[in-house]
């Protein structure tokens, strides 16, 4: 069934909803103690280090580049009221690596609040936006819907699926001849088509093609942006460029720390045949002039009623438009063509923002894999997705399906291949039997059929229960099994190994387990110690590894709570985050659990009916059917794979 088109109104009503949504949610949090804030991950203490410049120790946090944050003094007893006093901050980047923050005062609040001095310890604590949340650059973005100045006809022809395809004329250059088959025909799409989709599973080289691509274009002397959710995923896609084409430059527009990873080669000359930014910076210029235009005009915003009704909507509209047209003419285009990666984590709106930069578009990404992030529940609106499923929906003729992955081996690929790829996604020959390897075996039984490279798909069950966020039994049996790869097999910590688990809480006491391995091991060499407990060995959530690779990854399962399970089923029982976690490893998965997780049916018992065909239980929810993916996974692995009793050893440990 086609997606329902999207109108302005559309999206501020989207945008609408998530600002109350997050609202209601911020008000909630600031009346919590300092404590519980710093617990779940939504309050940093930081320490000054000049300017707008902040360092961190150990912390975890949820903050993102381009959030909205509130700077305070640090204080045991701040907390209500008195957090909404501190300084109205932006989040310009956020370096995990060096325990880095820096933060911009867009809006000129530093020093008529609170400014602190070197060295002084502060708070940053989440803020909603201060201002009229539609006046936003979304918000102003969404004028593209509604205007019949160009480019928005061509936008508003996408995306209401009456794009109709055709092929640009001329002479193209043929895709390289190391391209797997399937990626020369996306490549050979791309370059002739205004408009293609490329949908990249796990391991399938989507940002190697993206280079290709690239070289291609400038090759016939176009321009190119390459626009992205994520500092990282920008990044990748520059530093692939000048690394794997014969490419000499290519150039980053914004992001502050977070551009600390980029080859030498990506400079910010935006005079290069190639620029990464994200779709805000993109739409910077734009927003210039629509600010003075509102400077100028004399634009009367409408007031917001007790009810938001029809009529409020569509007034809203016209000022929007109103305003959009004042500051934006018909539109000439700085690049030729906008690749978007990790178009399957991008809303709409915030598509819409770069669009305008060229007529030639190109979709990468994975539906399969994290979606966008959305606060709030909006029912039965269009906006509600990410650019690339959308897109999918209305032309899936134009979308080319990477079907080889150089990343898994067999046993791992087979699951996510049957369970999200309709059995397509194979790797390659030179994968296919990859093993891992490793330096000697451990002496303890158990953690040898653990470690084993002959299984290279391996499921550690420990017995727990009623356990939500966090689980010491676990935290002891990954970190030990941590320890014996790192120590005893000779695994990279850095770029070999990584721990994933659904939560924080469980990421941190994993760390710390670790922790009191080293501090017990007294013959341990200081080098050894530095690699197990240096932050380059990744143990984060899901949402901060996609998009990343290595050769054995531990996924610590953690919960076992049935009640907790069914109260949080929409967030563990998503497949998009189980297709993630389980498709990050190159030789070798093993997953740490209770069987309980196995056993849990996510829904009501009066919502339950069992699949006759599929055998499979499944539960209805909004709509959508959720089903025990873990479940089936478990079965899976028993069929074919280890299974291997870990309890005894997390006693051990205890």
């Amino acid at each position: 069934m086609k997606p329902e088109t999207i109108t302005s109104i559309d999206v501020l009503k989207f945008i609408d909803g998530e600002f109350r949504t997050a609202a209601r949610d911020v008000l909630d949090l600031h009346g919590l103690d300092l404590e519980e804030r710093v617990e779940q991950f939504r309050c940093l203490p930081v320490l000054h280090e000049g300017g707008f410049v902040f360092s961190y120790g150990d912390n975890s946090s949820k903050f993102r580049t381009g959030d909205y944050v509130l700077l305070n003094p640090h204080s045991p007893d701040m907390k209500g009221e008195t957090i909404g006093g501190g300084s109205k901050l932006v989040i310009q980047s956020l370096d995990e690596r060096h325990k880095m923050i820096s933060l911009a005062d867009p809006y000129r609040f530093w020093g008529n609040s609170y400014d602190p001095a070197p060295n002084e310890k502060c708070l940053i604590d989440e803020r909603t936006v201060s201002r009229f949340p539609l006046y936003t650059y979304p918000a102003w973005a969404s004028g593209y819907l509604s205007t019949p100045k160009e480019p928005g006809p061509l936008l508003q022809q996408i995306l209401s699926g009456n794009y109709k395809d055709k092929t640009h004329k001329g002479r193209f250059p043929d895709p390289p001849q190391f391209l797997l088959n399937i990626q020369k025909k996306a490549f050979r799409h791309a370059l002739r088509h205004p408009l293609s989709l490329i949908q990249g599973p796990p391991g399938t080289g989507k940002t190697f093609l993206i280079a290709q691509m690239v070289e291609g274009f400038v090759g016939m002397g176009l321009k190119v942006l390459i626009c992205a959710f994520s500092h990282r995923a920008i990044n990748n896609a520059l530093n692939a460029c000048v690394r794997n084409t014969s490419l000499k430059k290519a150039a980053k527009i914004g992001g502050g720390y977070a551009n600390d990873d980029l080859e030498e080669r990506v400079s910010g000359d935006t005079g290069s045949p190639v620029v990464g930014m994200t779709a805000f910076e993109a739409f910077k210029s734009r927003a210039a002039l629509i600010r003075k235009a509102l400077k100028n005009g004399g634009y009367v915003r409408p007031v917001i009623p007790a009810v938001r009704d029809e009529t409020y909507w569509r007034s809203l509209d016209q000022y929007t438009r109103n305003i959009f047209e004042a500051g934006i003419q018909n539109e000439s285009s700085e690049y030729d063509v906008v690749i978007f990666d990790e178009a399957s984590q991008l809303l709409i709106h915030h598509a819409l923002m770069a669009m305008p930069c060229a007529r030639h578009y190109i979709f990468v990404g994975d539906h399969k894999q994290m979606p966008p992030v959305i606060q709030g529940f909006h029912k039965g609106n269009p906006v509600n997705q990410s650019v690339f499923s959308y897109l999918l929906e209305y032309y899936p003729e134009l979308n080319h399906v990477l079907d080889e992955t150089r990343r898994m081996n067999s046993a791992i690929t087979a699951f996510p291949s049957s369970e999200y790829y309709g059995n397509r996604l194979k790797p390659i020959p030179e994968v296919r039997n990859r093993l891992l390897q490793i330096r000697s075996i451990p002496k303890n039984s158990t953690l040898a059929a653990i470690v084993d490279p002959k299984a290279p798909v391996v499921f550690v069950h420990v017995n727990h229960s009623d356990f939500s966020q966090q689980c010491p039994e676990e935290a002891m049996v990954v970190a030990r099994i941590v320890f014996e790869l790192v120590a005893h097999c000779g695994i990279d910590p850095k770029d070999g190994l990584c721990v994933v688990a659904a939560y924080r809480r469980q990421n941190n006491l994993i760390r710390q387990k670790i922790a009191e391995i080293v501090h017990r091991k007294k013959k341990l060499s200081k080098d050894m110690a530095q690699k197990l407990l240096s932050p380059g060995l990744i143990i984060d959530t899901v949402e901060r590894i996609q998009g990343q690779e290595r050769d054995v990854v531990i996924v610590s399962l953690t919960a076992s709570d049935e009640e907790y399970i069914r109260a949080e089923k929409e967030f563990l029982m998503m497949p998009n985050r189980m297709n993630v976690s389980f498709t990050r490893p190159r030789t070798k998965l093993i997953v740490v659990g209770s069987k309980s997780l196995f056993r849990v049916i996510p829904g009501d018992r009066d919502e339950q009916y069992e699949d006759i065909v599929s055998g499979r239980t499944v539960l209805r929810s909004r709509g959508v059917v959720l089903s025990n993916h873990f479940r089936r996974w478990y079965f899976h692995v028993k069929g074919s794979h280890r299974i291997v009793d870990g309890t005894v050893l997390a006693e051990r440990l205890s």
